[in-house]
């Protein structure tokens, strides 16, 4: 009978292994400030073209000979591929 008291302590703990390395080493959130920094300024530059286009959604002021919501959308859109470039540099290596 104290065998198996053993092994059920044993299989507890190797349980309790498992799901200190799975929450150690998970991908859901990230592990870094960087990390953190290029999401949220990711998911605000992903809210400013899509939800923001709204907002943004005139042609008069012209900003570098182009009408604003091209400029509007342009620059979100460099803003998400640095985002992307710099995650792709110093976080997925």
């Amino acid at each position: 009978m104290k065998p198996e008291v053993e092994v059920s302590k044993a299989t507890a703990a190797s349980y309790e292994e498992s799901y200190r390395l799975i929450k150690a080493h998970t991908y859901l959130w990230p592990r870094t400030q960087l990390g953190w920094v290029l999401t949220i300024v990711g998911i605000v530059a992903f809210l400013m073209v899509y939800p923001g286009l709204i907002w943004a959604n005139r042609a008069e002021p012209f900003v570098f000979g182009v009408p604003f919501i091209y400029f509007w959308l342009t620059l979100w859109s460099h803003v998400i591929l640095a985002c992307g470039m710099v995650a792709a540099k110093y976080l997925w290596k």
